[in-house]
């Protein structure tokens, strides 16, 4: 799993609202260890 901070906010990459359907938007947010904080990497 990845974790994706951005380097001039330091926010992190988060699905809004901890969503799981298709289409979530997608934020930047404080770091809070939650799973919609966790990227996976995968080849198509």
């Amino acid at each position: 799993m990845y974790k994706a901070t951005n380097r001039n906010s330091t926010l992190m990459l988060d699905v809004n609202g901890a969503v799981t359907t298709a289409g979530a938007s997608i934020i930047q947010w404080p770091a809070n260890g939650g799973n919609n904080q966790q990227w996976q990497i995968v080849q198509q």
